[in-house]
């Protein structure tokens, strides 16, 4: 028999833990899949497929036909061979894709389960578990989001934010933005971001207003005039590339929106990010204002 019926029948027992791995990491913001060669992707499926068929087959005690698989899977079928199964081919083949479906959609149900619990805001502000990891993010074996997302939501794992409460506060932010004539400070009220790969990519602000930080020529025309706040109109959705943002400063707003775009509460400073030469967060600076 064809080695490569045997190869397939390999990786098809190799899909559900990868399956797992997908629906896990599937999700806004989420860091996704780890990067690895396929031939890592394949050792860490063989590891995982192990455990995980093991215990398949303990916990529904399947009848397995070993001498068959390992016939099948290393291409060793002789013509006697063939005519001693050819009865039960046709069983063996639909229970091996039933399990195979009821497996993987198992797998699927698990990851993206485990992945709802993971990212649960309720269970990130628990007192006892922020005080476990220290009011700091996940370390970075555990962190299930791009390290951008936290600087976003530093108020659901630092306990000096508990006075904000269980309701998600307004993210307002200051960025300092480089233009062709000028540096424009615009701040806002963060609506939604964009992250490719470990890098953010992009902003979106709502009520957003702008004033002029500094002026590069004295010779261009800027409509803009010093310590003078304009608000963006039309009203909408303002984005703002990450790679023309010098200087970006995140603060949490407890209160009420009034129908001005004002904010009535508390408000409390948390980073200041500070962008060097290279976009990559390893490359930038966190500091308290």
């Amino acid at each position: 028999m064809n080695l490569a019926l045997g190869a397939v029948l390999l990786v098809i027992l190799l899909i559900p833990p990868l399956i797992f791995i997908y629906f896990y990491g599937k999700g806004t913001h989420a860091r996704g899949i780890p990067k690895m060669t396929l031939v890592e992707y394949l050792f860490l499926s063989a590891v995982l497929s192990l455990f995980l068929h093991s215990a398949a087959i303990r916990i529904f005690k399947l009848n397995i036909d070993y001498k068959f698989l390992v016939q099948f899977i290393s291409g060793q079928f002789k013509p006697e061979d063939i005519e001693k199964y050819d009865a039960k081919c046709g069983q063996y083949f639909n229970g091996f894709a039933l399990y195979t479906f009821l497996l993987t959609l198992f797998c699927a149900t698990l990851g993206w389960g485990l992945s709802r619990i993971v990212i649960s805001r309720r269970l990130r502000m628990l007192g006892w578990l922020q005080r476990l990891r220290g009011s700091r993010k996940p370390d970075e074996l555990f962190c299930y989001f791009n390290t951008w997302w936290y600087y976003f939501r530093a108020n659901e794992y630092d306990t000096a934010y508990s006075y904000l409460g269980g309701t998600p506060p307004l993210v307002y932010v200051d960025t300092l933005v480089d233009t062709s004539d000028a540096s424009v400070l615009y701040c806002g009220v963060l609506h939604d971001f964009i992250i490719k790969g470990d890098d953010l990519h992009s902003i979106y602000l709502s009520n957003t207003i702008k004033r002029l930080f500094s002026q590069k020529d004295n010779l261009q025309i800027i409509r803009l005039k010093e310590g003078e706040e304009v608000k963006i109109t039309p009203s909408g959705i303002f984005c703002i590339p990450y790679a023309n943002i010098i200087n970006l400063h995140i603060r949490f707003v407890s209160g009420i929106a009034v129908e001005d775009g004002d904010v009535e509460g508390r408000e409390e400073l948390t980073v200041k990010m500070l962008r060097t030469a290279k976009p990559k967060i390893s490359n930038r600076q966190a500091a308290e204002p």
